[in-house]
């Protein structure tokens, strides 16, 4: 049905392209030409004005352009001027990630709001890292915090590729701080070396302003390695201030007064579960569950991040996974996110963190692994390296002083072994070290003070509840306190300076009792009993 509005619309359509068409006429009614570098554009002084405010002014105040025939154009060039007139007698303009901020400049230079709405959209759908640092230059201009909070998120996410760009280097303070704060549990690693990249730009001006920004850094997440490195730069330690919080982040990351719950995932009968226990309230609260049913996987804690890897679904006996996933524990809402696969499926492997990768060692794949890989977090890729001397799974992997620790388990041809090596990140070799005195396979480990502790496991067919003590000083294991119960497979992590071991295999039973160890006085106590027994599961302190 053919309406009033939709003849009214064809009408303006219709006097639009009329008006469009004159420009070009042999008998132009136009009555104003405007130029840019040479170029001349026929033009309607009240199209002008019907569309733009800068146009309006200019013919309807006493100035001298109101009285001309003829008007240069000297701000805009001669392409960007001729988009222009054309946007204003057809509406339409073609926008692109390249010439989108010179549309925008030239619609805020022309005061035309339509066009100045459809670029701030635009912009916004395509603010990336090559553009952001330019986006904060016309969001401020024209007051939009829309773009300019986008255009932030974008600069936090790309800080690494856009900490020695020159507009970032440029930012005033009061942008910086914004953006090396932008989340709440932001990288902090990431958001030190940016500072200080614009500090060290103009140090005899930004200098004194270092310990204040150092100081809106939350360094609860930074790992050792990181904070190593942090403390290593001048600025920090010529820095009373920065010197004091980074010794408190130290003494936070060795006993972590408010560190108090640990997370148990996966495990017989529980394959798919993520359980967070408060050892002080001794309470459990169910988290995000696994996207894959995992048994026999692998776990590393590193800031807010928990990664879980490889295992296998029925009890631990189906095909080994490659898959790993994680968990940001700052964004519990969207859950466990995959990640990339290993390189081999792997179950009853182990795993350590150190120098911002994640290390993978041996495990099981229709026969026992003694095969590595080595996960880079900020590139997110698997690589291999070399192969440890003795093939192994059902074993312990710890990482102390830049070495990946690989203790006892078992291999294709001895049921359970007491052997030990380690290996050196830093060289990319593995070396043997002291064997225990006991082997052991299904152990837990920990490091404690900087002691290595062997808890628990299976030898011979039956379970332990010895403890062994690793001293890497004197290369030698030394007995300590027994559990008070035997223990095959359990969990273990370290919570405000104690060991806590959580279920296990008893012989005959999986076992839901929590044991405690206290280093001061060592001895072990019960500590509380998980709703359901625990076996097979992995485990991080958070």
């Amino acid at each position: 049905m053919d309406t009033t509005a939709s003849r009214v619309t064809r009408h303006y359509a219709c006097l639009g392209n009329l008006l469009d068409e004159d420009r070009t006429a042999e008998m132009s009614t136009c009555d104003l030409v405007l130029t840019s570098q040479g170029k001349e554009f026929k033009v309607h002084k009240n199209v002008l004005m019907m569309f733009s405010d800068y146009f309006r002014n200019m013919f309807t105040i006493e100035m001298k352009e109101k009285y001309e025939k003829v008007i240069e154009i000297k701000e805009m060039p001669y392409q960007r001027l001729g988009n222009l007139i054309e946007f204003i007698y057809s509406g339409s303009i073609t926008l692109t990630k390249e010439n989108m901020f010179d549309v925008l400049q030239d619609a805020l230079y022309a005061q035309i709001k339509s066009l100045e709405s459809t670029c701030f959209e635009f912009i916004s759908e395509n603010i990336s890292a090559d553009n952001c640092l330019k986006a904060i230059i016309f969001a401020r201009q024209c007051n939009n915090n829309k773009i300019l909070n986008e255009a932030y998120e974008a600069i936090f996410n790309n800080m690494n590729k856009l900490q020695n760009n020159e507009g970032f280097l440029e930012l005033d303070i009061k942008d910086l701080t914004t953006i090396v704060t932008w989340k709440k549990q932001h990288v902090a690693e990431d958001s030190f070396k940016a500072i200080v990249q614009w500090v060290n730009h103009n140090q005899s001006q930004r200098k004194n302003l270092f310990g204040s920004l150092f100081c809106q850094l939350q360094l609860t997440s930074v790992t050792h390695d990181a904070l190593t490195r942090i403390s290593e730069e001048s600025l920090v330690k010529e820095n009373l201030q920065c010197s004091n919080k980074l010794v408190k982040a130290f003494a936070q990351l060795k006993y972590p007064q408010c560190q108090h719950k640990f997370l148990l995932m996966g495990g017989y009968d529980s394959e798919t579960d993520c359980v967070a226990f408060d050892v002080i309230t001794k309470t459990s609260k169910y988290l995000p569950k696994l996207n894959f049913p995992r048994c026999a996987a692998t776990t590393v804690k590193v800031g807010s991040r928990v990664y879980i890897v490889g295992g296998a679904d029925n009890q631990g006996e189906g095909h080994p996974y490659q898959s790993c996933e994680l968990l940001d524990l700052n964004d519990l809402e969207n859950g466990w996110k995959p990640m990339s696969n290993m390189l081999e499926p792997r179950k009853w492997c182990r795993s350590g963190t150190c120098r911002e990768k994640i290390y993978v060692t041996g495990g099981y794949d229709h026969q026992c692994l003694s095969s590595c890989e080595e996960f880079d977090i900020q590139n997110s890729k698997w690589m291999s390296i070399s192969n440890m001397r003795q093939a192994r799974y059902v074993h312990a992997t710890v990482v102390l002083n830049d070495m990946v620790y690989c203790i006892g388990g078992v291999n294709n041809t001895t049921f359970h072994f007491s052997s030990c090596e380690c290996y050196d990140v830093r060289s990319g070799k593995w070396n043997v070290i002291a064997p225990r005195n006991e082997a052991r396979s299904g152990l837990a480990s920990v490091v404690l003070d900087g002691k290595i502790y062997a808890i628990g496991g299976r030898d011979d067919g039956k379970r332990i509840s010895t403890v062994e003590t690793y001293i890497p000083e004197a290369n030698k294991w030394l007995f300590v306190e027994s559990l008070h119960l035997a223990r095959s497979c359990p969990s273990a992590c370290v919570l405000a300076g104690k060991i806590f071991v959580i279920g296990g295999w008893h012989g005959s039973s999986r076992l839901n009792s929590v044991e405690i160890f206290d280093p001061t006085t060592e001895d072990w106590s019960f500590s509380f009993k998980t709703k359901k027994p625990v076996y097979a599961a992995t485990v991080a302190a958070i």
